[in-house]
């Protein structure tokens, strides 16, 4: 994707997230979060040159990418340095900037609660929100100081 494209996807989920009670509403709450924080570490990426704008959209298949074709069908190709799924999916060889990596550690705090909150019985608790939350602001701030230059 392109870096604009990003940063409105961000802007979406944020919006959404702000809208949900973390508690009541915890698995959308925190797939928001998620997704919006990949969006805007994906921006910051491409605003550092780490990785590059491609007009392709992430699988969930590292480094498989559904592209548009000449006929204007899409289909799945194989593209590298473009953007990331997950952090660390798939995996960068460049060095991250410092900022970026501020914003990688956070996400890893915020993925830390996926299985066990989402897929396991671990109980949503305050902890838990306010781990997430923290993280997120973390993360935005940090990756937003790299895409504002």
């Amino acid at each position: 994707m392109r870096t604009a494209a990003h940063v409105e996807k961000f802007r979406r989920f944020d919006r959404l997230r702000a809208r949900f009670d973390p508690k009541a509403d915890f698995e959308l709450w925190y797939w928001m979060t998620l997704n919006a924080g990949t969006a805007i570490i994906n921006a910051a990426l491409h605003s550092a040159g780490v990785t590059r704008e491609h007009d392709s959209f992430a699988t969930q298949i590292p480094n498989i990418y559904s592209v548009s074709g000449p006929d204007g069908k899409r289909h799945l190709e194989y593209v590298f340095g473009v953007d990331i799924i997950h952090v660390g999916m798939p995996k960068i060889e460049k060095s991250l900037p410092l900022a970026i990596a501020s914003a990688f550690s956070a996400m890893e705090i915020i993925e830390e609660h996926r299985d066990p909150c989402i897929r396991g019985d671990q109980p949503i608790t305050d902890d838990v929100i306010r781990a997430c939350s923290k993280a997120y602001a973390k993360c935005v701030a940090a990756a937003k100081s790299v895409i504002d230059g």
